[in-house]
């Protein structure tokens, strides 16, 4: 009974948070309360499962959660068996000559990989460079930039690491106010490459 009515009540909390949200909100927050209603359906399945012999249809969670866990363990495995690790790390830099061209390049390109979405959602989710730069590259590859009208590449930096510490990876996209840490690597370069354009 109580694992019922915490499914209920998480699936009532997903409902609520996605008739507030939209393509801004962060997908951090859009992953915790997915696996909300993942984690209290499992407990349900379980309950149910142990109560009538009988999973379904929840059921089918709990075994893909099983293959996920032994993807997982294959994954650790593959690990073990490296030779060594390499790091790509690159930087490019760009001026910007028209900040409005950026946008308008940015909310284009929103409305062709959505389909069906309105300019005024376009407006107000690329309603900064970041986001603009986000949906140019999303849809042609970051190298694309180079192109992008209201855009000059300035230059680039290539090198390639033997890192002294593995990649430390978040689920989703969180919104961060400072640079990543993990472009700051140390370790033995392997080789450099060095673009000016001006």
């Amino acid at each position: 009974m109580t694992a019922g009515v915490e499914l209920l009540a998480s699936i009532s909390a997903q409902l609520e948070f996605f008739l507030t949200a939209n393509l801004g909100t962060p997908w951090a927050d859009k992953l915790r309360i997915n696996e909300a209603v993942e984690s209290a359906a499992i407990v349900y399945a379980n309950a149910q499962l142990e109560l009538t012999g009988n999973a379904f249809p929840f059921g089918i969670i709990i075994s893909e959660h099983e293959d996920d866990n032994a993807d997982d363990e294959d994954d650790e495995d593959e690990d073990s068996q490296l030779i060594s690790r390499l790091s790509v790390l690159q930087r490019a830099d760009y001026g910007v000559v028209d900040e409005g061209e950026v946008l308008t390049a940015g909310r284009t390109k929103f409305l062709e990989n959505r389909p069906g979405e309105s300019e005024s959602n376009a407006l107000s989710t690329i309603s900064n460079l970041g986001a603009a730069l986000y949906e140019l590259a999303h849809a042609d590859g970051w190298e694309s930039l180079d192109r992008a009208p209201g855009l000059v590449p300035l230059g680039s930096i290539i090198q390639v690491l033997e890192p002294a510490d593995e990649i430390q990876l978040t689920e989703g996209h969180p919104e961060v106010a400072e640079p990543d840490n993990n472009f700051s690597a140390g370790g033995s370069v392997l080789y450099t490459e060095v673009n000016r354009y001006r």
